[in-house]
């Protein structure tokens, strides 16, 4: 087994477990998310809308090329969660996103959504370093580990 073989091992492992990591501990002297005191609202509404993006993505997605429901249906579960763990207390209103264009195929979807995935992770990637709390970030973190292993995976499954 090569080096390379090995660290995509771990990365797809640890992100995997991202996904289905429990709650952060949370800081007893911080700000209540919910409000707007968050210094983090504009950046966390901004995930949410992604979130709600990547959710109708895959629903219409699994409504198209229901074959790949039970492949598909585990990681949209995890957007949810990583919409509701952002989303503390449903504060901020949930977008319905315009729905996505449907590809011909399901290879074809399979690869749109690995692009979306990383595009997801890149973007989560960036959103960490805009964080204003440490939490926050870390949580963005750990869904775009999520993402990334996301990709990999659906990356994979196309060969």
């Amino acid at each position: 087994m090569t080096t390379s073989a090995v660290v995509g091992g771990v990365v797809i492992v640890g992100g995997v477990a991202a996904c289905s990591s429990g709650p952060a501990a949370v800081d007893p002297n911080a700000p209540d998310p919910t409000g707007s005191d968050d210094p983090d609202l504009e950046l966390r509404t901004s995930v949410v809308t992604a979130e709600a993006t990547l959710i109708a993505t895959y629903d219409a997605f699994i409504a198209e090329f229901p074959d790949l429901a039970d492949q598909l249906t585990p990681f949209r579960a995890h957007h949810a969660a990583h919409l509701a763990a952002v989303n503390i207390g449903q504060a901020i209103a949930v977008p319905t996103p315009a729905a996505p264009d449907i590809p011909s195929s399901s290879n074809a979807a399979l690869r749109q959504l690995a692009k979306a995935e990383g595009a997801a992770a890149t973007a989560r990637a960036g959103d960490c370093l805009s964080a204003s709390r440490w939490q926050f970030s870390r949580e963005l973190s750990l869904i775009g580990a999520c993402e990334s292993a996301h990709q990999s995976l659906i990356t994979r499954e196309l060969g």
